[in-house]
């Protein structure tokens, strides 16, 4: 009875150790693909870090100032749309919402990003609610996915129709499970996602849905209003991307850069990430495959990219790193 009760434990250690493997072989392979781009046009990548080191004296730099006042705006974004969905559990000021949001991203960069996120919102909040607390984390971020479905759809189509890339299988893949997703997304926040949720319960069971239940919670007016909040955000660390690509020297009509980049976060939202140091890798990878089929020079493609994880994730970090040492500090002296 021993043995056949332990057997699943050992089926569930074995699917986790394995998927934990397959995501290590594609971290360190995609890893090893940029690497291997850049080292091809190690002539690009010294050109643009010898212009980064010369300041404000180089005029293309002023594209990084830019990007880098716009992190402020992204993460309190962020702050405001955590705001409207933790209200459901307890009050929340738009000052505890901002240390949530820092040291969810604090946490997350070295560790799996749902457990990092949900750790450090939870620190900030307080451990009475963790159940519920987890479901709002995780319609937190199908909220944002609404905002990366929509901008990728968009983005492939204007790409395919303005470049007659028709021809191309890597985007025209790419449609149905961006379309499906959106719908899903739409289905999951729309007036009938109550008839919904019930119906996805009677197929695959009321245990894999738990953390789904507090999308029935919100009225559809603050589902709207997280939505616009994801959807500006969306634009800001869309346009802090595009700022950065007119530094590395790319130059598209701002039309096709947008629809560029919003193909990018759509393919980096699809492909699955390791969760080491947060999506380092993966966003540069998806970069490489859309902008490659614009005839973009790699190099500096993946320099935009690099700088973009820096600013709007490394450096927020920081200061995330200091909430949570201000706030373990005062829990240890309440103790």
């Amino acid at each position: 009875m021993q043995v056949s009760s332990l057997s699943p434990l050992k089926k569930t250690s074995l699917a986790k150790k394995l998927t934990v493997a397959a995501k290590l072989l594609l971290f360190v392979g995609i890893l090893l693909f940029l690497l291997a781009k850049l080292w091809q046009h190690e002539a690009s990548w010294h050109s643009m870090l010898a212009q980064l080191a010369r300041g404000w004296h180089s005029p293309a730099n002023g594209w990084v100032g830019l990007a880098l006042l716009l992190v402020p705006l992204n993460w309190l974004l962020e702050a405001l749309k955590w705001q409207v969905l933790v209200r459901r559990i307890q009050a929340a000021s738009l000052g505890s919402s901002c240390q949530a949001v820092l040291a969810g991203l604090s946490l997350g960069l070295l560790t799996p990003r749902s457990l990092g996120d949900y750790a450090g919102r939870l620190l900030v909040h307080g451990s009475q609610h963790k159940v519920r607390m987890l479901g709002v984390v995780l319609l937190n971020r199908l909220v944002q996915s609404l905002s990366t479905f929509l901008g990728g759809l968009l983005g492939i189509l204007i790409l395919i129709v303005t470049l007659g890339l028709w021809q191309s299988q890597e985007l025209v893949w790419l449609l149905l499970p961006s379309l499906l997703g959106l719908l899903a997304l739409l289905g999951l926040m729309g007036p009938l996602r109550q008839r919904l949720l019930l119906r996805l319960q009677q197929w695959v069971g009321e245990k894999w849905l738990r953390w789904l239940t507090p999308l029935t919670e919100y009225s559809v007016r603050e589902l709207l209003l997280v939505n616009a909040w994801g959807l500006l955000r969306y634009g800001v660390f869309s346009f802090q991307f595009v700022c950065l690509l007119w530094w590395a020297g790319i130059v598209l009509p701002l039309g096709l850069l947008l629809a560029g980049v919003a193909a990018t976060f759509l393919i980096k939202t699809l492909v699955p990430a390791f969760n080491l140091l947060s999506d380092l890798g993966v966003r540069e990878f998806s970069a490489l495959l859309i902008f490659s089929l614009l005839e973009q020079p790699q190099a500096e493609v993946v320099a935009a990219s690099l700088l973009l994880w820096f600013l709007n994730i490394c450096l927020p970090s920081l200061a995330g790193l200091g909430v949570v040492l201000q706030l373990r500090r005062k829990l240890a002296l309440s103790e």
